[in-house]
C-alpha cells in the first residue's frame, strides 16, 4: 500500500459518519460480500467494535474499492490491485491445534512469547477480538439524535509505540489473551506446550490492545519486523476478566511530571541524568525524584530553556555543551550559598533558578531570590498546572523585567 494510515483516516471517517444509518450499513454489507469477503472480516469494523487499524491489507482494499473506488489507483500499488482483484477470501489460515510454549502460573493463567510475525498472522487469520463486555469501556457517541458506542482508540498512544518501534527504543512487554467458553486446549507440563484448538472461535484480548494495533501497523511498514512479545493466556469468566481489567488499572501511577522524567528518550532528560551524574558537580547524586533537586521539576524548565527546537543532528553537541554550562553555573550556585545543599529546593525556586541560568547577572543567587518572591505573590496566575506553558514563561519574563 501506498499511504495506509491515510485510507484508514477516510475510512474511519466515513464509518464514524454511516455507522447509524442501518440501511446504508446494510447494503456496504452486502457490497463488501461481493468483493469477496465473509462478514466476519469486516463486520466488526462497520459496526465500530475494532479499530480499522487493525484491518489486513485485503480487507483494507475491498473496504476502498466499496466506500472510495475513485481512490484505489491511489493507494495501491498496481500489483497490489491485480493480485487482490483475483482473491476471493483473504483469512490466512492457522493450523489448528495453535501450540506454544508456555510456563504455567495456576490452573487458569501462562505465560510465553510470540513473535509479531506470528501476531500478524493471528490478526490475518482473524482469531483477536475485542470484547466489549470484558474490555474497557467502549466510548458513547451521540450523533443526529442517536446513540453508538465505539472502541476509544488513543491514536498518540498507538503513534508514541511506533515511534519507539522505528527507533529501535521498544521495550516488549505483556498482551493478555482470554480464552472463551467452549474453546478446548490443553498443557503438557512436561513439554511447556500449551495447545488451543479454536475452531470457528476467537481469543479476547483483555490488555494490550494498543500495541497490538502499533505493531499491526508497523508490520504494513517494515514487514521484515523483528519484535517478541511477552503473552499471557487466562481462562478467565467475563466476571473475572472484568476484574482483571479493574485490577491493572489501579496499578500506582506516576505524577504525570514524575513519569515524563523517566523517558530517557528526551534530550532534556538525558542533560538532567547527565548533570546528576557528573561528579564535578556539587548536586551530583542529588537531582532525582527525591532528592535535593526534584528532578522531573529541573527537567521540565531545561526543555523549556534549553531544548526547544533543537534538530536530531545537533542533539549531541547540545547535550555537552548544557550539561558543562549548567554543571558550572549550579557549582557556582552552591558555592555563593552552601546553604542550598542542605534543604530541598522548592519546585518555583528550581523554575527560578533555572530561567536565570542563562541571564548574564553578576549575582545569580541573588536575582533568583529576587524573581523567587516575586513569583510566589504571583502565585494565583503562575506555574498553576503540572507543566510550565509558554504563558508561564512569559509571566515569568515579564516578571524578571519589572523594576
Amino acid at each position: 500500500m501506498k499511504i495506509r494510515e491515510e485510507l484508514e483516516n477516510r475510512l474511519d471517517f466515513i464509518l464514524n459518519t454511516e455507522v447509524n444509518n442501518s440501511k446504508l450499513v446494510s447494503s456496504r454489507f452486502d457490497e463488501l460480500k461481493k468483493e469477496g469477503l465473509q462478514e466476519s472480516n469486516f463486520s466488526q469494523f462497520l459496526h465500530l467494535r475494532e479499530h480499522i487499524s487493525a484491518a489486513s491489507d485485503f480487507v483494507l482494499f475491498c473496504m476502498c474499492k466499496v466506500y472510495y473506488p475513485d481512490l484505489v489507483d491511489y493507494y495501491f500499488f498496481p500489483e497490489e490491485i491485480k493480485r487482490y482483484n483475483r482473491l476471493k477470501i483473504k483469512a490466512d489460515k492457522l493450523k489448528m491445534p495453535i501450540r506454544l510454549e508456555m510456563v504455567q502460573i495456576n490452573e487458569q493463567q501462562w505465560v510465553g512469547k510470540i513473535t509479531a510475525k506470528e501476531l500478524l498472522l493471528w490478526r490475518n487469520a482473524q482469531i483477536i477480538n475485542y470484547n466489549e463486555n470484558a474490555q474497557r469501556s467502549l466510548r458513547h457517541i451521540t450523533k443526529n439524535g442517536r446513540d453508538f458506542y465505539k472502541i476509544a482508540l488513543k491514536q498518540k498512544a498507538v503513534n508514541s509505540i511506533m515511534e519507539l518501534m522505528d527507533d529501535d527504543e521498544f521495550i516488549p512487554n505483556t498482551l493478555t489473551f482470554n480464552i472463551p467458553d467452549g474453546v478446548k486446549y490443553s498443557f503438557d507440563k512436561e513439554s511447556n506446550t500449551f495447545a488451543i484448538d479454536l475452531k470457528g472461535n476467537k481469543l479476547d484480548i483483555l490488555d494490550g490492545y494498543h500495541r497490538y494495533i502499533a505493531i499491526s501497523k508497523e508490520l504494513t511498514k517494515k514487514p521484515d519486523l523483528d519484535i517478541t512479545m511477552e503473552i499471557r493466556l487466562v481462562r478467565f469468566s467475563e466476571s473475572k476478566a472484568q476484574q482483571f481489567i479493574w485490577q491493572e488499572d489501579q496499578k500506582t501511577k506516576l505524577v504525570k511530571v514524575q513519569s515524563e522524567a523517566m523517558n530517557q528518550l528526551k534530550l532534556a532528560n538525558q542533560i538532567t541524568q547527565r548533570i546528576n551524574d557528573d561528579t564535578n558537580c556539587d548536586l551530583y547524586h542529588h537531582i532525582t525524584a527525591n532528592g535535593i533537586v526534584n528532578k522531573g521539576y529541573f527537567s521540565q524548565m531545561v526543555d523549556k530553556m534549553y531544548c526547544k527546537n533543537i534538530a536530531r543532528k545537533d542533539e549531541l553537541r547540545v547535550q555537552k555543551e548544557t550539561v558543562d554550562y549548567l554543571v558550572e553555573y549550579l557549582n557556582i550556585l552552591v558555592e555563593n550559598e552552601p546553604e542550598l545543599l542542605e534543604h530541598r529546593w522548592e519546585r518555583l525556586f528550581i523554575y527560578c533558578a533555572l530561567f536565570m541560568s542563562n541571564k548574564e547577572v553578576k549575582n545569580p543567587n541573588k536575582q533568583i531570590e529576587k524573581l523567587y518572591n516575586k513569583v510566589k505573590q504571583d502565585n494565583k496566575y503562575i506555574f498553576n498546572g503540572q507543566f510550565i506553558s509558554g504563558s508561564d514563561l512569559s509571566r515569568l519574563t515579564r516578571l524578571w523585567k519589572e523594576k
